[in-house]
C-alpha cells in the first residue's frame, strides 16, 4: 500500500507543480501579450493536470494498476 501512497504524493506534487506554472503563464500572457504561444502552453498545462487528476483519482480509489 506504500507504493501506492507514494505515487499519489508524487502525482499531487506533479499537480501543484503544474497548477504555479500555469499561474505563471497566465501572468506572462498578461505581459508579453503572445497570445498564441502562452495559449497553446497553457493548453498543455490544463491538459497535464487533467490527465494527473483523472491517475490520481484512480490511484485514490484502487481502480487503477500502480504505475512507476
Amino acid at each position: 500500500m506504500s507504493d501506492v501512497t507514494d505515487a499519489i504524493s508524487e502525482i499531487e506534487e506533479r499537480i501543484s507543480i503544474a497548477r504555479d506554472g500555469l499561474r505563471e503563464l497566465r501572468e506572462q500572457a498578461t505581459a508579453a501579450r503572445d497570445e498564441t504561444l502562452v495559449a497553446e502552453r497553457v493548453a498543455e498545462h490544463e491538459d497535464e493536470i487533467a490527465r494527473l487528476t483523472l491517475l490520481l483519482a484512480e490511484l485514490q480509489s484502487g481502480a487503477a494498476p500502480f504505475l512507476a
